[in-house]
């Protein structure tokens, strides 16, 4: 680790035991710390998130060690982190756990590999508000109404490292009339939740984490659970959500594979699938799978994308029918959506 006669890696490690202090520096580029357990949230967890923007706006990448607790306080401030710029986050294993700390262990040497390659941005203006925030309206840009859609359209999207922002600003660029969109974002259990929450105050559509057995709506976006795999069944006439437990697929738990391969199975040429930033090849071959049952896939391009893995993979694989900037996929689904309104098959 580390690259390059030149580099150095100081490693401080003040507790084993627990990993409750830990800070690495690889060339100054790759930082990472311990942070928040749920007792720990009030000033200490908002300054360290905070300071995410602090690296961000000298371009090294951070990589938090979080914990979400039986309560919203550690998972809001790691989605905070994410928001100025953490690349990405390990959850503390829970307590009892014989493997946690070896898992915990290729993790974070997992995470800080891809961090230590990511695209990092400096951030000049704050992200946006939460829900409560009364100038949120205001600085929504005017997004027309999409009018009379089929109800068989879905949207589908994958991510991983990155993917949290990347996914926002996605959702938060489509109309309230919007087809459902389901989302699969790798994150451990005890964030998902939140995340959605967080969604749901700044998109027009409703977000929400997805349970078992649902209708899937228009207008509304369902995202996978954390350590569940989400899919989309028929029931009838509508389209229902299954969320089940499995073993991981591509070592990840929810999988986009699942997804995707779902979206293939049963939402067929009705499907539109989205592949945003992260690292590995999860999805990218279901993917393929969609666009052989006649979906339309884009994929983010490697300019805009903190991880340029998953899309590159599912490009690889023949999956995309276009590669495009992040901040231009909502507009060019809105597009697609357009010049299909009415063009759909019914799957029974």
């Amino acid at each position: 680790m580390g690259g390059g006669g030149s580099g150095r890696a100081a490693l401080q490690l003040q507790s084993l035991i627990g990993l409750q202090n830990l800070t690495i520096h690889i060339q100054q580029d790759v930082v990472t710390d311990r942070h928040l357990h749920a007792s720990q949230q009030g000033e200490w967890g908002t300054s360290c998130a905070e300071d995410s923007r602090r690296y961000s706006d000298r371009d090294s990448r951070r990589v938090g060690n979080y914990d979400a607790g039986h309560n919203r306080g550690g998972a809001d401030v790691t989605l905070r982190a994410l928001e100025l710029g953490a690349v990405d986050f390990v959850a503390k294993p829970k307590i009892g756990v014989a493997d946690g700390l070896r898992q915990l262990g290729e993790d974070i040497t997992d995470k800080i590999r891809t961090a230590a390659k990511a695209h990092v941005r400096r951030l000049t203006t704050p992200p946006p508000a939460p829900a409560g925030d009364t100038g949120l309206a205001q600085a929504r840009p005017v997004i027309g109404s999409l009018g009379r859609l089929s109800t068989e359209k879905i949207i589908f999207i994958g991510a991983s490292t990155g993917g949290t922002e990347a996914t926002r600003e996605v959702l938060v660029n489509l109309p309230a009339d919007a087809p459902a969109v389901m989302i699969t974002q790798h994150m451990p259990p005890g964030f998902t939740r939140s995340y959605a929450a967080r969604l749901d105050g700044l998109s027009r559509i409703r977000v929400k984490e997805a349970t078992d057995g649902e209708r899937v709506l228009p207008g509304h976006a369902y995202i996978a659970p954390g350590g569940l795999h989400l899919s989309v069944e028929r029931s009838g006439a509508n389209y229902v959500a299954r969320v089940r437990d499995g073993e991981p697929v591509n070592r990840h738990k929810p999988s986009v594979e699942v997804l995707f391969r779902s979206a293939a199975q049963v939402v067929g040429q009705n499907a539109l699938g989205v592949m945003l930033t992260g690292m590995g090849a999860d999805g990218a071959k279901a993917m393929k799978e969609m666009r052989d049952a006649g979906s339309w896939n884009v994929c983010q391009d490697e300019a805009s994308c903190v991880v340029f893995g998953m899309p590159r993979e599912a490009i690889a694989h023949g999956a995309a029918h276009e590669v495009m900037p992040l901040s231009r996929i909502a507009q060019a689904l809105i597009d697609r959506l357009r010049s299909t309104a009415g063009m759909h098959t019914s799957r029974v």
